[in-house]
């Protein structure tokens, strides 16, 4: 990925500092909302002056509001019963209006490449960091390495939630035509550094999104009709190299991934199946704000429901989900490639269903994320196409 010097806007430098805050904070499950939003408020109110950037979200500020009176009505027919938090609420409400009012910034390619520049350097601190724990023994528990920041020893599945599309980003540059041998060389070290990162944190959920990302991809490549048949020749015969590659770094690696024993009776599906019962009590509206993993949390096992979206399930209803996932797909809809938004969209929201992040700025970070790669891409190949037209 060429890295030049961008045209820098607020919008692009307010990103880029919240992006900085998600990974270097003294916060051990994601970012909370006291720690950004001094930022975020002043990313909505710079983007706001711009008519354009509000137009060009009509529809989602739509969805959004729709989303946010879901949860005002079911905060307030709820409220008093010991799970829904009203604060709770405020915070929801402002991450929804942050994610919609982003969605209508227009940056170009100078911007993001920065903005993604400086998340891959993120995520390569963290990798590092991480190696260097895990080789010094430093574990965070059983094994598993982590990130140290501030003092704090942050948790694996978070800290893996955020370097697994940086992942997708990086090998998706490696091949890059525009590439050097020279810088092909660097992008692979970089990216076998990640995911050994990744390994060393034992979270099966980063696994798991970059099987499913790498297989939607190619699936969707061998459904693709306009694809030669050489090419999809090729493509299967890739699959099972790799599979077979990964089958023997799973027997060579750290038992982790594969073994299970460490969890009492399933743990996480009887946390999703009582969180399914509890959205029944209100499916259209939801329970409130905070009420799903405040429930799970009265139950015998005290843990949260270890899932963004079954937070907003049974917090949001179905009213909120649907929502959720017209804004999603309107840009999915707007890719220049539909295939390559659609595998990172799977790599950065598989680790969400595994942690409690919903409530925090690292799961709409991600989301934004998903934007910027998506503009990423429509914007290289507007590139590529006004050169040719030159020549």
């Amino acid at each position: 990925m060429k890295i030049t010097v961008p045209v820098y806007s607020i919008e692009t430098l307010i990103f880029t500092f919240l992006l900085l805050l998600a990974v270097f904070n003294d916060e051990k499950y994601g970012t909370v909302f006291g720690k950004v939003f001094i930022f975020i408020l002043l990313f909505i109110a710079f983007a706001s002056i711009k008519r354009n950037a509000l137009k060009r979200t009509k529809k989602n500020m739509i969805y959004g509001t729709i989303w946010c009176l879901s949860f005002l009505f079911s905060t307030l027919i709820f409220y008093g019963n010991g799970f829904v938090e009203g604060q709770t609420f405020f915070v929801i409400c402002i991450f929804i209006i942050f994610f919609c009012v982003f969605l209508g910034v227009k940056l170009d390619n100078r911007q993001i490449r920065f903005i993604l520049a400086v998340y891959v350097f993120g995520g390569i601190f963290m990798s590092i960091n991480i190696i260097r724990n895990y080789l010094a023994k430093n574990y965070y528990v059983n094994k598993r390495a982590s990130f140290e920041v501030f003092g704090v020893y942050k948790d694996p599945n978070y800290v893996a939630a955020l370097i697994v599309p940086i992942v997708f980003i990086v090998t998706m540059s490696i091949f890059n035509k525009k590439n050097k041998i020279r810088q092909m060389i660097v992008l692979v070290v970089i990216d076998i550094g990640l995911i050994l990162a990744i390994q060393f944190t034992g979270s099966r959920a980063a696994f798991v999104a970059i099987v499913l990302a790498v297989g939607v991809y190619i699936a969707l490549q061998l459904l693709d009709t306009s694809i030669k048949t050489t090419y999809k020749l090729f493509l299967m015969i890739l699959v099972i190299i790799g599979a077979i590659a990964f089958s023997v770094f799973l027997l060579i690696s750290t038992n982790r991934l594969t073994d299970f024993s460490a969890y009492e009776n399933n743990i996480r599906l009887i946390i999703w199946s009582d969180a399914l019962n509890f959205w029944s009590k209100s499916p259209i509206i939801g329970n409130g704000a905070a009420a799903t993993s405040n429930y799970t949390m009265t139950c015998w096992y005290r843990y949260a429901t270890h899932n963004c979206f079954f937070d907003m399930f049974g917090d949001s209803g179905i009213l909120g989900v649907f929502c959720f996932a017209n804004i999603i797909l309107d840009v999915i809809k707007k890719a220049s490639d539909r295939k390559k938004v659609i595998a990172f969209a799977t790599v950065c929201m598989i680790p969400q269903a595994f942690i409690n992040g919903f409530y925090t700025f690292n799961f709409w970070l991600v989301l934004c994320l998903i934007k910027l790669y998506s503009d990423y891409i429509r914007e290289e190949k507007t590139e590529a196409l006004s050169k040719e037209r030159r020549i």
